[in-house]
């Protein structure tokens, strides 16, 4: 390179900075930046600089700078660009010039470097460049990358900018919303609102309606919790806001009084009111406009755009807390209503598919229910007992010799339940014998000397004595308990009692015939009156679920018993189809059948008595 050229050459650098240092707004500094970088990079052909149009990743990429400017967008960088974006790093992509611009002895690249803030692509630089040797390609792809360091130093300031410009909108925001937080009420958290925004933006009056059916209602004014005196006034405000509301615009008096919007009312309040600036902003959440806010100032202090953007957050936090307010204000009664209003338009209005099948299934269950007959049967708990039971009692007081079954045990007739100890029996029984035999020795001497009287007396003793000998052979024969008939032990166990002391008349064992058995029911008093001796019904025990066993009843005993929290009366009933599984204790639900029934009068029947007792309850 001559001494002239790298003088030129450095010129045009000085140009090209010093017009970079004067730019006056992001698009001339982007498009200086990239008239630089095109500069510094020895045989740059296309150019282009893009940039996100917003902060959100859904935001598209528009391009900010064009090299050379007059140039329209080279497809090759636009490619590679999206490339770029997608798998955010630099590429290098060979391309070929259309014909008629190759370049002699030069080799034809795009390269691309992404601009990322904060982990996120912002951005994208990319250049078509003819190349002699591959490592002016790594020239190239090193000076995009320190260069775009300056674009990524313009939007880190603009970002800076902007949050130091929202900071006091935030903040002024967020003062108002502690405010109206801190009110319990939603009159009182009214006036604070207005008060608090008048004083924040120096308004010389801030109004607050609410929509109500159809029309803004006055809420406050602020400085002042009595405005009903101000009846002209009151009206006047209540027209602008309407006049906002229903165009659904906002209203910026007299900014937009020659616009497309009706500014009547506005202009009306400024003429007779002195305010000669006011702005009206309608509040709008959940698809629907509920209220406005008026604010006035005299006409030398229009109302900036910075103002508006405040006035807008502030409205967007605090309005919500002042709808919530409101709603929560309401009287119970006004509530349900709105609710109903609100379901019923949902039902009968367009959408909410899913509530109308709902509905229609509802009533057409409700219209089977209320046509359609059913058996009405009466559930209870129930439990299986012999129809006999008999218990085998200790015939006298005396100790356990053996003991030869248990509960759960068949048992035929005569079986050997358990033995007693027979030691002193049996020994008082030789003891018996043997007085038998003396007597009647003596008996016999007293014969043969012929003294009848002793004779009588020792006849009269032999007698005594036989006496005693049977009474002893029969509790001897008493000691072997036996079975009274072949059936089911129910209760009793010796087998852990051998050797053991009994008492006369002591319970041993309990026996119940397998071939006979009564049904108890336990029937809530709230349905005993429905069921009557002679109605049928089927029994399902829990241990046979899968058998159903018919019984009828045969006595509804007046005898009641506290359980699980109600009183049950005693229902016994007799099984029609006995089993041999059947046995004494099995506990299941009996079901009874009453009759024919609306299904609604069985399913809702339980609720119905309970109202009545309840209205009942409560009558004087």
């Amino acid at each position: 390179m001559s001494f002239d050229e790298s003088t030129d050459r450095s010129s045009g650098f000085r140009e090209l900075w010093t017009a970079f240092s004067g730019t006056a707004n992001q698009n001339e500094y982007c498009q200086a930046w990239l008239d630089l970088q095109c500069a510094r990079i020895d045989h740059a052909l296309r150019a282009t600089l893009i940039l996100r149009t917003g902060e959100q990743e859904s935001d598209a990429f528009e391009p900010v700078g064009v090299w050379p400017e007059a140039e329209e967008l080279f497809p090759p960088l636009m490619e590679l660009a999206e490339r770029v974006i997608e798998e955010e790093c630099g590429l290098v992509s060979e391309f070929e010039m259309p014909p008629g611009t190759e370049h002699k002895g030069l080799s034809t690249y795009t390269v691309g470097y992404p601009l990322k803030v904060e982990g996120e692509v912002a951005g994208v630089v990319a250049m078509a460049m003819g190349v002699k040797h591959e490592r002016e390609l790594a020239e190239a792809m090193e000076q995009l990358q320190w260069g775009i360091s300056w674009v990524e130093l313009m939007i880190r300031r603009h970002q800076q900018t902007r949050q130091a410009h929202d900071l006091p909108r935030l903040k002024s925001a967020v003062e108002i919303l502690a405010a109206v937080l801190a009110d319990p009420g939603f009159e009182s958290a009214c006036l604070t609102f207005v008060t608090e925004l008048s004083e924040t933006l120096g308004c010389e009056r801030v109004s607050l309606g609410m929509l109500h059916l159809g029309r803004i209602k006055f809420k406050a004014v602020s400085h002042s919790s009595q405005f009903g005196k101000q009846m002209n006034l009151t009206k006047m405000l209540t027209a602008a806001m309407e006049e906002a509301v229903f165009q659904k615009m906002e209203i910026r008096f007299p900014d937009d009084s020659e616009g497309h919007l009706v500014t009547r009312e506005h202009a009306q309040l400024a003429a007779l009111h002195g305010c000669g600036a006011s702005y009206t902003l309608p509040l709008f959440a959940q698809d629907s406009y509920y209220g406005a806010i008026t604010l006035e100032r005299a006409t030398e202090q229009p109302f900036r755009e910075e103002e508006l953007e405040t006035v807008r957050a502030i409205a967007a936090l605090a309005g919500e807390v002042l709808r919530e307010k409101r709603e929560n204000d309401r009287p119970l009664i006004v509530k349900a209503r709105d609710e109903i209003q609100t379901q019923l338009g949902r039902v009968l209005g367009p959408g909410y598919l899913g509530r109308k099948l709902f509905l229609l299934v509802s009533l057409a269950l409700v219209a089977f229910v209320s046509t359609v007959n059913g058996t009405y049967r009466v559930a209870a708990d129930s439990q299986l007992e012999g129809m006999v039971r008999q218990v085998a009692v200790a015939p006298f007081a005396g100790y356990i010799e053996a003991s030869t079954v248990r509960a759960g045990d068949l048992v035929e007739q005569g079986q050997v339940l358990c033995r007693l100890d027979d030691r002193d029996l049996s020994l008082e029984r030789i003891n018996w014998m043997s007085e038998l035999a003396k007597l009647s020795r003596q008996y016999e001497e007293a014969l043969a000397r012929r003294e009848r009287g002793r004779a009588k007396v020792l006849a009269a003793e032999q007698e005594q004595a036989k006496a005693r000998l049977e009474l002893v052979d029969s509790r001897l024969a008493r000691t072997v308990i036996r079975a009274p008939f072949a059936g089911f032990v129910v209760s009793g166990d010796l087998t852990q009692r051998l050797g053991g002391a009994v008492e006369q008349g002591e319970v041993l064992f309990e026996l119940s015939p397998l071939n006979a058995y009564r049904a108890i029911l336990w029937v809530d008093e709230h349905q005993v009156a429905d069921i009557s001796e002679g109605d049928s019904g089927t029994l399902v025990l829990k241990s046979l679920p899968d058998e159903k066993y018919q019984l009828s009843i045969t006595r509804i005993t007046p005898i009641t018993l506290a359980r699980d929290g109600g009183n049950y009366f005693r229902v016994e009933s007799v099984l029609e189809n006995p089993s041999a599984r059947l046995r004494p204790g099995m506990e299941g639900i009996g079901k009874i059948e009453v009759g024919d029934r609306k299904l609604i009068s069985i399913y809702l029947g339980p609720l119905l008595r309970w109202l009545k007792l309840q209205y009942w309850a409560l009558v004087p």
